[in-house]
């Protein structure tokens, strides 16, 4: 039952500083070699990757009855999803293990994001891929099944796809090829029954203006100098024998579109560089803290900034000899580093620890007026060891034979401890199994295992910080 917590237990060596119709235009593809923004039907913050609750109801017999809320584990979805990211830009593997094509070698020709954009609580990987030929290239919304541990496409297949916040998405085709101003395209309707956008309509048009000769004026009633093509009426695709006027058109065209908003969400280049700086607007993203029902920005000091970077000189006088600070760039474990506001007040701390290992070293710095200071320090004791969670809370664990011991505190703005609450599970092993009881404790109070159980899923468990807010020095 060991987990990576922060807590302060008598006999760790531990330092602290005690202390209607929108005119779509004839247009060519451009490429940018920036993160460019897209347009999506709903986004979802990711620095922490937070966990969405979606409420799931269920019919029975007359009445309709809410059954327990199913939790979304967007935190692991999010992994996944860099994980697939990483895949398609180091080995040119997609999501189905498929071969993709790669004809320009230029990976800024692509590009990814994660968001929740079709509004049910679970983050999507939206990808664009067009490094190949015109006809070879593709995109969609894509979502993992943790459950299956496996992907399914959400319905879409274009590398450029504008979402709305009605469920409606619009896929412009590949080619314009006939005499029209307006680029033809696909709309497709997200239907949360199914998890999938499904085909609503699509449209072509003719442009009496590129095109006059056999122009049908007696459907343009409008005078509006173009005919639509759509597919609404027919199961063959497109209906270019029948064209319909300039109203007819607006009528349909404003059932998905009138009223919709598009909302934009940053996609990133599908790079390495293009993930570093996801990840590091992830962390930025992260840095919020409510407070009287608003969100206030959580900034960074620039002496922490340096500090992280390895200007030791930031430092206060009489750190290093109270504290053990270690020369991170120069020593010979690697270390990494995080930003989180573990005392409320907005700024953010700096959280150093041995890669992958609290439990070797981890260290807390403030920075008041300039400098940088000490808040905590330990690197002595393996068997008890700190660890910050993502909600700013501290947990303190112990790891003592067949006892495990979680002290959960946080810091003050002078950065003093306060302890919040003690868990204890006691579970025999070995010869002692048969013959003494496993014994679970809250606060001096003892419960059920599924009690222990519970408090530590949603005090600890559910806040683990990701291996993947870390950067390492």
């Amino acid at each position: 039952m060991m987990l990576m917590s922060a807590v302060m237990i008598t006999g760790c060596s531990v330092n602290n500083a005690g202390s209607s119709t929108s005119e779509i235009t004839n247009s060519t593809e451009e490429i940018s070699n920036e993160s460019e923004t897209a347009v999506v039907a709903q986004t979802t913050e990711t620095g922490d990757a937070e966990t969405a609750v979606v409420a799931q109801t269920t019919e029975t017999g007359d009445t309709e009855t809410e059954e327990q809320d199913s939790a979304i584990d967007n935190k692991a979805l999010e992994e996944q999803y860099i994980e697939a990211v990483k895949n398609l830009y180091e080995n040119n593997i997609d999501l189905f293990g498929n071969i993709v094509e790669n004809f320009h070698d230029a990976p800024e020709y692509n590009k990814f994001a994660i968001a929740d954009v079709d509004n049910d609580g679970a983050l999507e990987l939206i990808l664009s891929w067009k490094d190949s030929t015109v006809a070879g290239r593709w995109g969609g919304v894509y979502q993992y099944d943790l459950n299956k541990q496996e992907y399914y496409s959400e319905g879409l297949r274009e590398p450029e796809i504008t979402f709305y916040d009605n469920g409606v998405a619009y896929e412009p085709w590949r080619h314009n090829q006939g005499p029209s101003e307006m680029w033809p395209f696909d709309a497709s309707l997200y239907n949360a029954d199914t998890d999938q956008y499904e085909h609503a309509f699509s449209a072509d048009s003719w442009s009496k203006n590129m095109v006059e000769e056999n122009f049908p004026d007696d459907i343009d009633t409008d005078g509006a100098g173009v005919v639509y093509y759509t597919d609404i009426n027919s199961e063959e695709g497109l209906d270019y024998d029948n064209p319909i006027s300039q109203s007819a058109f607006d009528s349909i065209y404003n059932q998905y579109f009138g009223d919709a908003k598009e909302i934009s969400i940053d996609y990133y280049k599908l790079s390495e560089e293009g993930m570093n700086d996801y990840l590091s607007a992830s962390r930025d993203n992260s840095g919020t803290a409510e407070k009287d029902g608003a969100q206030s920005e959580v900034t960074t000091d620039e002496a922490l900034l340096a500090f992280a970077g390895g200007d030791m000189s930031v430092l206060a006088d009489g750190q290093i000899e109270e504290y053990y600070i270690p020369d991170f760039a120069g020593d010979d474990f690697t270390y990494e580093y995080t930003f989180l506001d573990l005392d409320a007040d907005n700024e953010n701390e700096l959280v150093i620890q041995k890669e992958g290992e609290p439990q070797g070293y981890l260290a807390i710095f403030n920075a008041d007026a300039g400098k940088v200071y000490c808040w905590f320090s330990d690197s002595i004791e393996v068997l008890c060891y700190d660890y910050p969670l993502d909600n700013g809370l501290m947990v303190h664990e112990y790891d003592y034979g067949e006892i495990v011991t979680y002290s959960v505190y946080s810091f003050a703005q002078n950065g003093q401890m306060t302890d919040l609450t003690t868990m204890v599970c006691e579970e025999p092993t070995g010869s002692n199994a048969s013959s003494k009881e496993p014994e679970y404790r809250i606060d001096d109070q003892t419960v059920s295992k599924e009690e222990f159980e519970e408090m530590l899923k949603t005090t600890i468990s559910d806040h683990l910080l990701s291996p993947l807010v870390w950067t390492k020095m």
